[in-house]
């Protein structure tokens, strides 16, 4: 009966090996491979809110099957489509021998209208290959992404949506001139013809398909508001919002408003700490004692040393704010110099000035105090402020 025990245990544990192994060599097999897309845009609003859109489709066919259609979904009530061009590297010899290689070719499409989107059912004229890869130009104009508010053009642009995963999509905004931009300098690049995009590749000459050639390769380096996004899913897009209007104070004003409100309670809190501090504090303290004195010594350094900090840090955010935003324009260089002069002034004024004042009020060890403290918040705040734009750095959204 033993025996048979231990062999009834001796064969439960090999099966038990054996599925194991089963289910080892399960988890390795590797995933089927399948096509997958990068997207690449630039996208231009103008004061009215309508964007002209260029995209640069890059297609990689991973999987083991030829692709010879395509279809794309470009979210957008209103969608004007303006042409869809393929890159086929083919030569052709005229009539003197030379060759030519055409870039892209004019795909015919028939776009079908949806309630909320435009579908676009592609045929490509040069079908990928297993393993191969092509790029696709689609170039559009579109409304419906800008709601105005008092003055403020908010967009929300959301990117096309494929059939295959999303390897990447980068995002470049940038605005008409004249128009501000919020949180980049709006750069006027170039343009794509958009008369030009829709002709047939037929009628183009050389000179115009090597205009479409150099604007296709800047697509996917254009600058702007850039956002990115990875690893998107099938029929997945990626949003982009942000904000425009015809001034910088009408981007602005929101936030300088809660600049002042900030800068004008510091004042008050440094003038109500010293006010309620100096009725506990004699004109000299000398006693080194723990005395109310004392206590009262170092909540004025510390206190004062924190809201020293704080004015500097929103003097130098404000300074930043300006340079950045007004910078496009080279006549504003000398007015961002002057603010950088005028903020390092300030800054060594309230750094060597405020502890001096107040040691020589109350004592060596108030000014001290004070010029340790402020250091020290000064560094808490850039602590705080690499921990923010790490996290905004980082923020991706995905409908």
């Amino acid at each position: 009966m033993k025996k048979m025990l231990v062999l009834f245990f001796v064969l439960l544990i090999s099966l038990s090996m054996v599925h194991a192994k089963s289910m080892a060599v399960q988890e390795i097999r590797p995933l089927p491979a399948i096509p997958s897309v990068a997207q690449y845009y630039s996208v231009y609003f103008d004061e009215e809110g309508e964007a002209i859109v260029t995209l640069s489709v890059n297609l990689v066919n991973n999987g083991d099957e030829t692709i010879n259609q395509l279809t794309v979904e470009i979210p957008s009530a209103q969608v004007r489509f303006l042409g869809v061009m393929q890159r086929v590297d083919d030569v052709q010899y005229d009539a003197y021998g030379n060759f030519q290689t055409i870039g892209y070719e004019s795909l015919e499409v028939t776009p079908t209208e949806l309630s909320h989107s435009l579908v676009l059912p592609l045929t490509l004229k040069d079908s990928v290959q297993a393993k191969e890869t092509t790029n696709m130009l689609i170039v559009y104009k579109a409304n419906g992404y800008v709601k105005t508010s008092a003055g403020v053009h908010n967009f929300n642009f959301e990117t096309a949506k494929f059939p295959y995963d999303t390897s990447t999509v980068r995002v470049a905004v940038n605005v008409q001139e004249g128009l501000y931009l919020k949180g980049t300098r709006s750069n006027v690049n170039y343009l794509p013809n958009t008369m030009l995009m829709a002709k047939s590749t037929m009628d183009m000459t050389a000179a115009e398909r090597q205009t479409v050639n150099n604007y296709a390769s800047q697509i996917m380096y254009a600058s702007g508001w850039v956002k990115t996004a990875s690893y998107l899913d099938p029929l997945e897009s990626f949003s982009v919002e942000g904000k425009y209007a015809n001034s910088w104070f009408t981007v602005n004003w929101a936030w300088l408003l809660f600049i002042l409100v900030i800068i004008v309670l510091v004042i008050f809190g440094i003038v109500f700490l010293v006010k309620k501090l100096k009725k506990n504090a004699p004109a000299k303290i000398i006693t080194t004692k723990n005395t109310p004195e004392k206590k009262s010594q170092f909540l004025l350094a510390a206190g004062a040393g924190f809201f020293n900090a704080l004015a500097i840090a929103i003097i130098w955010i404000i300074v930043v704010v300006i340079a950045n935003s007004m910078g496009r324009y080279g006549s504003i260089e000398i007015v961002g110099l002057f603010l950088i002069l005028l903020a390092i002034l300030i800054t060594l004024g309230l750094l060597i000035g405020v502890p001096l004042y107040l040691g020589s009020k109350y004592g060596f060890a108030v000014g001290g105090g004070t010029a340790l403290t402020t250091f020290a918040w000064l560094f808490i705040f850039a602590i705080i402020l690499v921990v923010i734009l790490f996290l905004t750095m980082t923020t991706r959204t995905v409908y």
